[in-house]
């Protein structure tokens, strides 16, 4: 494996700097498929004698790759190719989690943690309730090949959404049984996404090292006559999610 490494020419007379031209060739390396999943990365020595550079430079290329999701580091065992990230069109349709992973050909499953009737002011207050008013407070984890994505809250008006409380939102999509029983479909949503690093609650849940970045993104929906129907947080693996979006110039 390290014979692929010694293909890597870096140019010194051009005005990209070391570490990035290593970088960039390993993402080639990646995307080929030459370098696969759990394939193992030299040290940070080997590299240095086989591309005539310094420590900071693979440092700083190995440090981007890993903030990237690109490596993974495993302590006392080394760098290792890491799994591909999984390519959301979040931002782009308005679809489940469930459908929008299998349209990726993976298998998604969810486990509820919580489910429970509530009061969140804050919460109450992004669905133009009471402050005081009741809520549904839904706490699930989502997986794609039985591997933990994201951490999601949802919140819903308990006056209005009551018998929500009575379905298994472990075999069924939250959208299609508001659809279903409610005849709420969920025409609009407006998100909000920042990053954060992971607390170690939410680490453990998520399967990574606390303090590693995550996305977090804050949805609110609403019906086409412009009810707010449900308020959600989603907090997804910074390490195995990316989002993508077009945009089109009028």
């Amino acid at each position: 494996m390290d014979a692929i490494y010694y293909q890597c020419k870096l140019d010194r007379k051009i005005p990209v700097p070391l570490y990035y031209q290593l970088k960039q060739f390993m993402v080639d390396q990646i995307e080929a498929g030459v370098l696969k999943e759990g394939d193992p990365v030299p040290s940070e020595e080997e590299l240095c004698s086989i591309l005539n550079v310094s420590r900071a430079t693979i440092r700083q290329a190995f440090s981007e790759l890993v903030n990237e999701g690109k490596l993974r580091r495993q302590k006392a065992k080394g760098t290792f190719i890491a799994k591909p990230k999984i390519q959301g069109s979040f931002f782009q349709t308005i679809s489940s989690f469930n459908d929008e992973m299998r349209a990726k050909g993976l298998v998604p499953s969810t486990k509820v943690l919580d489910f429970r009737v509530a009061r969140e002011e804050e919460a109450a207050k992004k669905l133009g309730l009471d402050a005081q008013a009741p809520i549904i407070h839904l706490k699930r984890l989502r997986y794609a090949d039985a591997e933990p994505m994201v951490f999601v809250e949802t919140y819903l008006s308990y006056q209005k959404y009551s018998l929500l409380l009575q379905e298994n939102l472990e075999e069924n999509s939250l959208y299609a049984v508001l659809d279903k029983c409610y005849q709420e479909a969920v025409h609009k949503v407006s998100r909000i996404l920042h990053v954060e690093l992971a607390d170690r609650p939410l680490a453990r849940l998520l399967h990574i090292d606390s303090g590693s970045p995550i996305y977090t993104v804050a949805t609110s929906s609403f019906t086409k006559a412009g009810q707010p129907v449900a308020y959600s947080i989603s907090k997804y693996r910074g390490d195995r999610n990316e989002f993508r979006v077009d945009l089109y110039r009028e």
